[in-house]
């Protein structure tokens, strides 16, 4: 999946992913979301500058059943 993102950005094109571990996009990945997972993803696929930061978004009820969410961000090389 992260390869075919990389095919269709151009040179220096910017990926943004705001995932919750909790959650996944089973029809794309067939797994759920793991952060540390996604950026060695990423880095394997030939992206550079992978980011990854916690954010406070998730709802208290999300919290409660231990929902977070992340913002990873990469740049095509």
């Amino acid at each position: 999946v992260f390869r075919e993102f990389r095919r269709l950005l151009s040179p220096g094109g910017r990926l943004i992913l705001v995932e919750n571990p909790r959650q996944g996009y089973w029809d794309m990945s067939r797994r759920s979301f793991s952060p540390t997972r996604c950026v060695d993803f990423l880095r394997r696929a030939f992206f550079k500058d992978v980011l990854m930061e916690k954010l406070p978004i998730a709802e208290e009820w999300e919290q409660k059943n231990g929902g977070q969410y992340f913002l990873v961000e990469a740049l095509r090389s």
